[in-house]
């Protein structure tokens, strides 16, 4: 035998039986696999894979995904068959698809594919306007605000409506909120010419900011009626009156006017429909418009001090009231010992200054002397009176510096009248300080006695003077003017009875010579005694 060619054979044998062997065992797995795959389409449940068939899913063949046999180890993920680079023909993302990195099924359903039913915006790139071109998605419509800002500006991912913000809109409110493109002017809303910008805000609509009262029409109560706008309380002061009477546009409160209340201030004024009286408040039984003006509360124009209780500082304390200034005149005195509740200044007394007056009239604390004042160096005191400053009550002359005309000279002190005796003599030649008048010396006048003594500026010649023409300095001295120091008998008129009767002037003495003579039978002018004749004597 030809062992060499016998062992080729078997070797051959061998080797291909192998392969036989193989592709046997292969085409038995291959029909068992499908086997398996039909037993699969008929009877597999699919949810317990934690894959369930939803949607387009479920009718798709098994061999859609499951190539090649294989069944386990799968990825579940979107992309593992819907992407480009999958060998399932499986519908991919397109190249004009949003750019995010999201997971297909954050915002694609199994159930229909192109209609996105939610989008995380979040994992998106870019800026809105990205997506939002019209392309993509949704664009800006054609009514939409006329603006340059980005999306993201007014509208949120969260809710895209309605709109939260109006920083950047190139046209005026009107243009949109018309009542077409965006609501409009409500029914109910002010009667205004302004314009939406005037009053509301673009962040926030409602409630409006201001209100330009100037563009509304009608009257207070055409808005403020509580149904438009707010209308008056219950618990507003009774009153007939206009809004516009008491209260301003530019400061609704407080009220600036009381013009025409119905009621007395207290039935308001009471601590609950409006501010009461205070507890620093002055203790008193008057009523508020008593001391209250309507118009301006604070300050009270007057108080009836009548009905205050207390003393005066039980308020006038630097509390309730203006107390004592620092610069007071000292004193332990009560405010109402010097002070009146008619006129608080001047000060009406000065009974208990515990100090002299100059303390505090200096010019300083209070009224100080004058530049008029008499020149002296006398304190106040002497001169003036607590309880009365002028006119001064006496002047210690003795005290005062210069001449007389240099205080009475018509502005500090009364000065020569026009009726005065004409002369150029020194007040103190003829007056005294201590007694004005009479004046005591006529040295130098420069006119006749009757010049001033006619009875209009002095005394003049009374009704029992001597019957004569003379003149007054014929008979009387400047320095004394009675007695007479000479009588020129020359010049009197009638006979000597007529002066001598014992009433104008010496009569007869009761021991005279009894005689029916008139005196100047014995008796001459010149020489009165002794008698130069006794021509009727009567006795012995």
């Amino acid at each position: 035998m030809n062992f060499k060619k016998g062992k080729q054979q078997d070797n051959f044998f061998q080797t291909y039986g192998k392969f036989f062997l193989l592709f046997m065992l292969m085409f038995t797995g291959l029909q068992s696999g499908n086997a398996l795959a039909t037993s699969h389409t008929k009877a597999f449940n699919h949810f317990n894979t934690g894959f369930p068939l939803e949607g387009a899913h479920r009718n798709a063949q098994c061999s859609t995904c499951h190539l090649y046999g294989v069944f386990k180890g799968i990825s579940s993920t979107c992309s593992s068959c819907h992407s480009r680079s999958s060998r399932v023909s499986a519908t991919a993302k397109s190249s004009s698809h949003i750019p995010t990195t999201d997971n297909c099924a954050s915002c694609h359903s199994a159930n229909s594919w192109t209609s996105v039913s939610r989008v995380n915006h979040t994992e998106v790139r870019g800026a809105c306007a990205s997506c939002h071109n019209g392309k993509m998605a949704t664009g800006k419509k054609s009514n939409h605000v006329v603006t340059s800002e980005s999306c993201d500006v007014c509208h949120s991912t969260s809710a895209w409506t309605p709109a939260k913000n109006h920083v950047e809109p190139l046209a005026a409110c009107a243009t949109c909120h018309n009542g077409v493109i965006a609501k409009g002017r409500g029914s109910l809303h002010i009667n205004s010419s302004a314009t939406c910008e005037s009053c509301h805000s673009k962040n926030n609509w409602r409630p409006a900011i201001k209100v330009d009262h100037q563009e509304v029409r009608g009257s207070c109560t055409s808005c403020h009626n509580g149904v438009v706008a707010l209308g008056k309380k219950s618990n507003h002061i009774p009153t007939r009156a206009e809004c516009d009477v008491c209260h301003s546009t530019n400061g609704w409160t407080p009220a600036t006017n009381h013009v025409e209340p119905l009621a007395a201030c207290f039935t308001c004024h009471n601590g609950s429909v409006a501010t009461g009286k205070g507890t620093k408040h002055v203790n008193t039984t008057n009523t508020c418009e008593s001391c209250h003006a309507k118009n301006s509360w604070t300050p009270a124009t007057r108080v009836d001090h009548n009905e205050v209780r207390g003393s005066c500082n039980s308020c006038h304390n630097g509390v309730i009231a203006t107390g004592k200034k620092a610069n007071h005149i000292p004193t332990n005195a009560n405010c109402d010992v010097c002070h009146s509740t008619n006129a608080w200044t001047p000060a009406t007394n000065h009974a208990e200054p515990l100090a002299a007056c100059f303390t505090c009239h200096n010019g300083s604390i209070a009224t100080g002397k004058g530049n008029r004042h008499v020149n002296t160096s006398n304190t106040c005191e002497s001169c003036h009176s607590k309880n009365s400053w002028t006119p001064a009550l006496k002047v210690d002359h003795n005290e005062v510096r210069g001449s007389c005309n240099s205080c009475h000279n018509g502005t500090i002190a009364t000065g020569k009248k026009a009726n005065h005796i004409p002369t150029n003599a020194q007040c103190d030649v003829c007056h005294s300080t201590r007694a004005w008048t009479p004046a005591t010396n006529h040295v130098e006048p420069l006119a006749a006695c009757f010049t001033c003594h006619n009875g209009s500026i002095a005394k003049g010649k009374g009704a029992r003077h001597v019957n004569t023409s003379n003149t007054c300095e014929s008979c009387h001295s400047k320095n004394s003017w009675t007695p007479a120091l000479k009588v020129d008998h020359n010049e009197v008129r009638g006979g000597c009875n007529t002066c001598h009767n014992g009433t104008i002037a010496t009569g007869k003495k009761a021991n005279h010579i009894p005689t029916n003579a008139q005196c100047d039978v014995c008796h001459s002018t010149r020489a009165w005694t002794p008698a130069t004749n006794h021509v009727e004597p009567l006795a012995a």
